[in-house]
């Protein structure tokens, strides 16, 4: 994949970096005040799978988590974890493949949950640069900057990617396989 050599696109990226940087404060500091992550402004499934993810960290780094036995009554596969030491499946509600995605990611980083809502603005900003990819090579660079600027800029998009819910990771891949499928057609000529 060449890199694209237009300052008017960094421009939108930067634009859409700094605004989602400013929402990410503004959600983290100013409306989630209160302690339990329940009662907060914008609560998502995002929070359960972060709880989930921090459990899994536990697990890959074998660090015990002090708070484990309160959880036993939210979280019934908490009992299974704690008292035979049983992963929870990756198919239940409950816990998704997001939240072993989390785990890693807090088992190398140390829970630092402002680090998923940086790699959710980094996929999403990714997913800009591919969703430009992909309109050049279907249309023209007119429509590649109006269809990157509408969908780094759609506010629902915005409002998930500075969330720790799965979507922006399932809209670059989907952005990603679609590339990948036009530029093998075209490099190939299937059609």
């Amino acid at each position: 994949m060449e890199f694209i050599q237009n300052r008017r696109f960094y421009t939108i990226l930067s634009v859409c970096y700094l605004l989602h940087l400013i929402l990410l404060g503004i959600m983290q500091f100013v409306l989630n005040t209160h302690p339990d992550p329940r009662y907060t402004f914008f609560y998502t499934d995002g929070e359960y799978y972060s709880m989930h993810a921090r459990i899994i960290a536990s697990i890959l780094t074998n660090k015990p988590l002090s708070y484990i036995a309160s959880l036993r009554a939210v979280n019934p596969w908490v009992s299974d974890f704690t008292q035979r030491g049983m992963i929870p499946l990756a198919h239940t509600y409950q816990v998704g493949y997001i939240a072993y995605f989390y785990g890693i990611l807090y088992s190398l980083f140390g829970y630092y949950p402002l680090i998923i809502n940086l790699w959710n603005i980094t996929l999403h900003l990714l997913s800009g640069i591919l969703v430009f990819k992909i309109s050049n090579v279907l249309f023209d660079e007119k429509t590649g900057y109006i269809a990157t600027t509408l969908f780094l800029f759609n506010p629902t998009l915005f409002y998930y990617t500075t969330t720790k819910v799965a979507e922006s990771s399932y809209i670059f891949l989907i952005c990603l396989i679609i590339y990948l499928c036009l530029s093998i057609n075209k490099r190939y000529s299937f059609v």
